[in-house]
């Protein structure tokens, strides 16, 4: 093979090499729910939510305490797939409510982000309305074993019966 066209096929190679990189989608993800995200950032504000801490409250928020961001991931994780397999029952979660949710949340924690109060909303909405379901519990420990459900290491792991549990 001369020069040129090794160079050229190394190129194409390392195009190939690269392109592959660059399509890793839970890099800056710290939870996936099929093809659902939960970020840090909105984690963050999901944990000042549900503690009513101020949002990067070192003390409390998701550098500080492991325990409350695994919690706060179980909750949306189970909103998230709550939400999936109402949409497969044809039973969507009220967008009113959702504004609701998220306009009491505004008024209550207005520091918060606007994306996290989204995120709190949606799921809790979702997790009320799954809630109506019968034997829900049951419903949803078959359903999210079915599901692709991802959880970032360093946060642990998710089973449908603990949520998300530290790595052992």
């Amino acid at each position: 093979m001369t020069p040129r066209p090794l160079i050229a096929a190394l190129a194409i190679a390392l195009a190939a090499i690269a392109s592959g990189c660059a399509t890793f989608t839970d890099s800056n993800n710290v939870a996936r729910v099929e093809d659902r995200t939960l970020s840090l950032d909105e984690l963050s504000a999901l944990v000042s939510i549900e503690f009513n801490v101020p949002q990067g409250d070192e003390g409390s928020n998701v550098p500080g305490n492991a325990e409350a961001a695994r919690q706060a991931m179980t909750n949306w994780i189970v909103g998230q797939v709550a939400a999936i397999e109402l949409a497969e029952l044809d039973r969507g979660v009220s967008t009113d409510e959702i504004e609701q949710i998220e306009a009491q949340l505004a008024e209550a924690l207005p520091d918060i982000s606007e994306t996290g109060r989204a995120a709190y909303a949606e799921t809790s909405a979702a997790i009320s309305a799954f809630g109506q379901l019968p034997q829900p519990i049951e419903f949803f420990i078959a359903a999210a074993s079915d599901t692709d459900i991802y959880v970032d290491p360093r946060f642990g792991t998710f089973n449908p019966v603990d949520g998300v549990t530290p790595l052992r």
